[in-house]
């Protein structure tokens, strides 16, 4: 079956409108073929669903990952489990502070931008 999406196929409502189309499919199989069958699907929006997946789960392991070490490592080097532990949760808690919107983005400033004045001008 050829089907093509009359949106962009990177914009998220062609995403959307793919994931629409894959449960519609899955749910028109037989009940008895349902879990025994799979769904492949082609194309650019196929891929760009599969990229954002991928990514999305990398970001997550690359986080996890990091948050292990730096644990680690501040545990050998405090030779404290509690401290690191009241560090790592202080940090993560200032950044999913509840107040705020969304979490800071990196590379965004986090106040706009700032004007420097050294001494000597």
């Amino acid at each position: 079956m050829d089907l093509i999406l009359e949106q962009s196929p990177f914009s998220h409502s062609s995403v959307d409108d793919l994931d629409r189309i894959e449960r519609a499919v899955r749910e028109a199989l037989p009940a008895d073929l349902r879990e025994e069958s799979s769904l492949y699907f082609a194309g650019t929006t196929a891929s760009v669903r599969d990229l954002a997946a991928v990514m999305q789960r990398d970001r997550t392991r690359i986080a996890v990952l990091v948050l292990a070490s730096v644990f680690v490592i501040l545990v050998l080097l405090l030779r404290r489990f509690v401290v690191p532990l009241y560090l790592l949760v202080s940090v993560l808690f200032s950044y999913y502070y509840p107040g705020r919107k969304e979490p800071h983005k990196p590379g965004a400033p986090a106040t706009g931008p700032r004007r420097w004045r050294s001494g000597l001008v």
